[in-house]
């Protein structure tokens, strides 16, 4: 009885262990970055949203992207979303006051790879140029461009 209790509870230990990890790849500049995807898409009444998050440096804060997805229509493998989509919504938070966000003016595309509905997997391609929307006093445009997977609740 005590044997099969330490082997429930190593097999539930090694699956806990074995937890698959989802992030976000990209290149901001010619800055590598590698974001841990913090919370999944998940649904609200109009749209999915999911949320990656990293620190650059110990101490020097963290640093948040968000990917908001229309819910109408209904997100798909091979669906593709501009700066001007309606309900679209892809944000990176800067360290100190800096939040780039999508302008008009400027192209940004993600495309679909994944949907796996819920329950299921997403993942998606995107590449462009966004501003710095934040009340700091220069407004940037930085270039960015990579691939993510997270989970759909």
């Amino acid at each position: 009885m005590v044997r099969r209790a330490m082997l429930t509870a190593l097999l539930v230990a090694a699956g806990c262990a074995t937890r698959k990890e989802y992030h976000a790849l990209f290149s901001e500049g010619q800055t590598q970055r590698d974001m841990l995807t913090a919370r999944g898409f998940e649904p609200d009444d109009s749209a999915y949203q999911a949320l990656c998050q990293y620190t650059p440096e110990v101490g020097s804060g963290e640093r948040t992207l968000l990917v908001r997805l229309p819910r109408s229509p209904d997100p798909e493998s091979g669906r593709a979303y501009a700066q001007n989509t309606p309900g679209f919504r892809f944000t990176l938070d800067g360290l100190e006051c800096s939040r780039f966000a999508l302008d008009s003016a400027f192209g940004f595309s993600l495309v679909l790879t994944r949907w796996g509905g819920h329950g299921g997997l997403a993942a998606g391609t995107f590449s462009g140029r966004l501003v710095d929307s934040s009340s700091c006093p220069l407004h940037e445009v930085i270039s960015i461009g990579g691939s993510f997977d997270a989970p759909i609740q």
